[in-house]
């Protein structure tokens, strides 16, 4: 009885990844806090194929950071001369 005890743990434990292959991600309310918008706004975004690449899981939209970084250093505009706040184009 012990020895199948002890196998039935040991097929529960969780595996935790190495430090460099943990992926954070951050919900849609929680990315609509970090860029100070309405939730819906995201929502609308995904609708209309803009915003950042997303992910869904069990009915639960994420953002994975390394993605919302990378949305966001595409968006920076630089000022004088650019009204439209277009983002920057690479040359």
């Amino acid at each position: 009885m012990l020895l199948g005890l002890a196998a039935e743990q040991k097929s529960r434990q969780i595996v935790q990844p190495e430090s460099s292959d943990v992926v954070r991600y951050l919900t849609q309310k929680q990315l609509a806090r970090r860029w100070s918008m309405s939730h819906r706004t995201l929502e609308r975004w995904r609708c209309l194929s803009r915003g950042p690449v997303w992910l869904k899981i069990g009915g639960k939209v994420l953002y994975k950071i390394e993605d919302i970084m990378g949305f966001e250093i595409s968006r920076v505009v630089r000022g004088g001369g650019l009204s439209d706040g277009q983002p920057l184009k690479s040359a």
